[in-house]
């Protein structure tokens, strides 16, 4: 969905909302020659990124890529790219918050983490 919105020129504070996704929050600057991205005010964001939460910039065009909220595993492997998807380091950090040592939006129960185990060797 585009929205088209005339800003003048300066430096803007642009943020993106969208339910069932996480608030993107970019600084932009506008000239007569182009618009840049200054930054991405959100943990993880990025200028010039659309993995998400990023922002690209085309001409005068803005696209925001907002990340979606973790609600369960299901939601959590979507994140990763699907089953065939899970890496290592997936396994590690659904590992660490089982064990409350990082917050990934929900609490995996032991299966979770067992069942991410066997998506990362093929066997889910």
């Amino acid at each position: 969905m585009a929205t088209e919105i005339e800003l003048t020129l300066g430096e803007h504070t642009v943020k993106w909302s969208k339910t069932g996704y996480e608030d993107l929050i970019a600084k932009i600057n506008v000239t007569d020659t182009g618009v840049s991205c200054v930054s991405v005010d959100v943990p993880g964001g990025a200028c010039g990124s659309s993995t998400p939460p990023g922002v690209v910039i085309s001409d005068f065009t803005v696209t925001g890529y907002l990340k979606e909220i973790i609600k369960n595993f299901d939601s959590w492997v979507t994140s990763k790219g699907g089953k065939d998807s899970i890496e290592y380091a997936d396994v590690l950090e659904i590992g660490d918050a089982y064990l409350g040592i990082v917050d990934i939006g929900f609490t995996p129960t032991y299966d979770n983490v067992l069942t991410a185990g066997d998506y990362y060797l093929g066997l889910g």
